[in-house]
């Protein structure tokens, strides 16, 4: 295949988008993470055009196609898991090099897409940190990298036509899957290879040559045009908490399928100007740029926490450094026609020389981690609280507290009560943390629980979970005229207010009294690693650089909000860090057990600092 110059162009607008997505510039990138599937398609289109070329040759093709992979993906990718592993034991607790060793150990088998998807959790904060979180989706492509050739080898003696319907049926069974598993299991449709196979499948199908050529230069304007902005479109309208892959991602995966098929033949203009040199430049360090961005994000939560928009420059132009010097000096090397000339047996044996090594290199870490750090009880004690599970059971998670491998609440989350006042708690996961308290705190009293894990309370997005947990389920309830009160609130954004009034005004006429709880201190490391930190330094002032200091701005907006709606407005934050934020509860356990939820003792604390503020109606 002939290199195609706007392909980099592409690329260089999906490695943009990820890794704006990644460093938090939501207004740019807030659906960015669709960069990853124009990359799927891409690949796949490639791929398959280096296979449809030379399946001819039967196993030999086998061998040259992996032959080929291995220069393209292994060199870069080393050297990431060097440096990771180097800095992971530099600055990480002995707990998250654990973490960080089974991440790394899935990632070199490939297999790190299932490994997160039957260990990440929505409390897993320190999986969120791992350094190797994005190795994901190379674990996809490769998985679809086994699978592909074995069906060409299937199929030897087929025309392509028969090959071309053959994957499109896979395509229309993959989508299709992914759409059905997303409304009840969104991790899968997100992490496992055949429900993201029909985003490679598209780049498949194009390159076999048989969707017919584009007559009239103007169409191919038109439609490489229409393909960016789709793609551009797409990035801009989805959001984090939009339900995704599925029906969602189709747009980013026509518009990269429409630019490819429109430049197949004399290129348009909009073509042309993705062969400019900065598209290029950016399309060619791609691969090392996706690789590096994701770990310098990463690490530099223990050097420049919290990311201001100059930092956040600062991380995107020592991404690009690192991986302009990532092709040129390790991909480089071994993508020149000596190193493609090797042996295949000579290739892949290295290869997994260099796998067995970086194996051996994960199962080291955790030793060498334990011995750096000195005992110290009040660090181990509060690093204990992150592991500790019973903080997340309180919530009652998908039972009252949906969080993704439910869309349901439980009948008992929603059932009035004849006996007891009712109270309704409303929200995202800063709801559900506040449940086992209240529910201590007030035995009087019949707490309802409708909660969402990442769902805006006053703003339900379509997602399942949310739909489940703040819109079906609660409905009857709300709808009731039976509820004394409702208690509201959610982790806020300063960009997600928009409606917040509105709602609160409507939820007031739904029960006698309403209240909403401001957001609480925030912190950019889990709050126990912070307070270890602080301890093993003797310096419990460390924990400010830690510690997120806009949410005092956002608790004072969202007061201006509330008022005027009938809604009474708790200021959690002005409650907690009175002065000093307090740190741990009387019995010295953290008063929380990640960067934003409450400890069970913390949500009783809490509980107890507003029973003189909080308006709740009694048993009588």
């Amino acid at each position: 295949m002939n290199y195609r110059a706007e392909i980099d162009g592409l690329r260089a607008i999906a490695v943009i988008l990820v890794v704006l997505f990644h460093l938090g510039l939501t207004r740019f990138g807030q659906g960015g993470f669709i960069g990853v599937d124009v990359f799927f398609v891409i690949s796949g289109y490639l791929i398959t055009g280096h296979l449809r070329r030379d399946m001819h040759k039967g196993w030999t093709a086998i061998g040259d196609f992996y032959h080929r992979r291995a220069l393209r993906i292994f060199p870069a990718l080393v050297v990431v898991y060097v440096v990771c592993s180097l800095i992971e034991l530099s600055v990480s607790f002995p707990s998250n090099v654990v973490d960080y060793r089974n991440t790394l150990l899935s990632s070199i088998l490939f297999v790190s897409n299932m490994f997160f998807f039957f260990t990440l959790d929505y409390f897993d904060f320190a999986a969120h940190s791992n350094a190797l979180l994005h190795t994901w989706s190379l674990s996809v492509e490769e998985q679809f990298y086994i699978v592909l050739p074995l069906l060409f080898l299937i199929m030897p003696k087929s025309s392509d036509r028969k090959l071309f319907w053959f994957l499109t049926a896979i395509l229309v069974v993959s989508l299709v899957a992914s759409e059905w598993v997303l409304r009840i299991q969104p991790s899968a449709s997100f992490y496992i290879m055949p429900l993201r196979a029909w985003e490679l499948l598209a780049g498949s199908v194009l390159s076999l040559g048989y969707v017919p050529k584009l007559k009239g230069r103007w169409i191919a304007e038109a439609m490489t045009a229409a393909g960016v902005l789709i793609i551009v479109a797409s990035s801009l309208m989805l959001t984090a908490t939009s339900p995704f892959p599925g029906l969602n991602a189709i747009p980013a995966v026509l518009g990269t399928a429409m630019v490819l098929y429109a430049n197949d033949g004399p290129r348009p203009l909009l073509g042309r100007l993705m062969s400019i040199w900065p598209a290029q430049f950016f399309g060619k360090i791609s691969y090392s740029l996706y690789l590096w961005h994701w770990p310098v994000i990463v690490y530099a939560t223990y050097f420049l926490p919290g990311h201001g928009k100059v930092d956040k420059v600062i991380l995107f132009a020592i991404s690009i450094a690192l991986a302009t010097l990532s092709y040129y000096f390790v991909e480089q090397p071994f993508r020149t026609k000596k190193m493609r000339a090797l042996p295949n047996r000579r290739t892949l044996g290295t290869s997994a020389a260099g796998i067995g090594l970086i194996a051996v290199l994960a199962l080291v870490l955790p030793p060498l981690s334990d011995a750096r750090w000195p005992a110290n009880e009040a660090a181990e004690t509060a690093l204990a609280t992150i592991e500790d599970p019973r903080h997340t059971e309180a919530m009652r998670r998908d039972t009252c507290f949906l969080s993704g491998t439910a869309t349901t609440l439980a009948a008992e989350c929603v059932t009035l009560s004849d006996t007891r006042p009712n109270v309704l708690v409303l929200g995202d996961s800063h709801a559900a943390m506040l449940w086992p308290g209240l529910q201590q705190t007030y035995p009087q009293i019949n707490f309802l629980q409708a909660n969402g894990a990442s769902c805006n309370p006053l703003k339900p997005s379509v997602h399942p979970v949310c739909r489940g947990a703040l819109v079906e389920g609660p409905r009857d309830v709300l709808a009731s005229g039976r509820l004394d009160a409702i208690i509201v609130t959610a982790r806020w954004y300063s960009e997600n207010l928009g409606g917040v009034r509105e709602r609160l005004t409507e939820l007031s006429d739904m029960a006698e009294t309403v209240i909403h709880v401001g957001p609480f201190p925030e912190y950019y490391m889990p709050f126990p690693e912070a307070l270890a930190r602080a301890d093993y330094a003797n310096n419990p002032a460390l924990i400010e650089r830690y510690t997120n200091k806009t949410m005092g701005r956002l608790d004072d907006r969202l007061a201006d909000v509330t008022k005027g709606t009938g809604a009474v407005y708790i200021s959690a934050y002005d409650l907690v860090c009175p002065q000093e934020c307090i740190r741990r509860t009387p019995d010295g356990t953290p008063l929380m057990f990640d960067n934003d939820h409450l400890t069970v003792e913390g949500s009783l604390l809490f509980a107890n600092m507003i029973a003189e503020q909080i308006p709740l109606p009694s048993a009588d």
